[in-house]
């Protein structure tokens, strides 16, 4: 078959796909309520969609997405759709490369789901969880925050007259404004950071200030800094409610991560599994 057929015919089965997705559905108080594609006899329900959809991004949440957005999200399933169809039916699933992607992709899917399964299974009590928050309580830990207002100059004196304008609690809008007239001025902000964010030039300083109070100035291949911190968020921790699903899933994980390693284990020294890596390199080596 020429490139023209084949393009005809997926052309064509595309507008029959389009046509059955924009013709209203006929009443009925069946499933077909639920129906937002056809393809032939084979209709895609809402929840399919959605899956689909999960694979993509699965915090993706299409009720809230811009209409141009869900129909662009829809054109794309409906044209990955036809032309895998397409592929089918010029039997491009034959082709050895194809052949291999597709078992490679459905092996990894299954591995993966087998792992999320095998973890699941796994009973995981609220004391263990507690000792384990407690005994890690680092990793569940804050960075302290804080909203600094900030300004950098080229030149030292400006940056001491802003320092000393900024400790007499001059408004800090009053000088940030002068950014637009005043090219010694070369950047502004107001923001708040966690210490890790800033520049580490800046860290200790700031976190060294209690609110109200200016930095000395820091000089950085970006010019002089002033700083003033205007709020500060203490460090702090994660409450264990909090993070509770988040530690039993990690052991979960931690225990069927050592469970499988010895499944596979077991299956290779048992010689129900063997491998041969000699005569992969020896193919190499061709």
């Amino acid at each position: 078959m020429n490139t023209t057929a084949r393009i005809n015919i997926v052309w064509v089965m595309l507008l029959l796909v389009i046509s059955a997705c924009d013709s209203p559905a006929p009443p009925s108080a069946t499933a077909d309520d639920a129906v937002i594609a056809e393809f032939g006899h084979e209709k895609v329900t809402v929840d399919e969609f959605y899956l689909y959809l999960k694979q993509i991004n699965p915090l993706m949440q299409y009720a809230n997405l811009p209409a141009s957005e869900q129909q662009r999200l829809l054109d794309n399933y409906v044209e990955q759709r036809v032309l895998a169809t397409a592929a089918r039916e010029e039997q491009l699933d034959d082709d050895a490369e194809v052949a291999a992607r597709l078992a490679f992709f459905e092996q990894r899917v299954l591995a993966d789901a087998f792992r999320r399964h095998f973890a699941d299974d796994i009973e995981v009590d609220e004391a263990e969880a507690k000792t384990y928050y407690d005994e890690n309580n680092a990793l569940f830990s804050v960075p302290a925050k804080y909203l600094i207002e900030h300004l950098v100059y080229k030149e030292p004196d400006k940056a001491i007259y802003a320092q000393g304008q900024l400790r007499e609690g001059r408004p800090y809008l009053e000088l940030a404004q002068h950014r637009q007239s005043d090219a010694d001025l070369t950047f502004v902000e107001r923001n708040r950071f966690a210490a890790d964010i800033l520049l580490p030039e800046l860290r200790g300083p700031v976190s060294e200030l209690e609110v109200g109070e200016v930095t000395e100035l820091v000089y950085t291949n970006y010019g002089y800094h002033v700083v003033r911190l205007v709020e500060k968020e203490e460090a702090t921790f994660n409450a264990f409610e909090d993070v509770r699903g988040q530690i039993i899933a990690r052991l979960q994980q931690a225990r069927a991560g050592q469970a499988l390693q010895s499944l596979v284990e077991d299956a290779m020294q048992s010689g129900r599994v063997t491998t041969h890596l000699q005569k992969l390199r020896d193919a190499e080596s061709l």
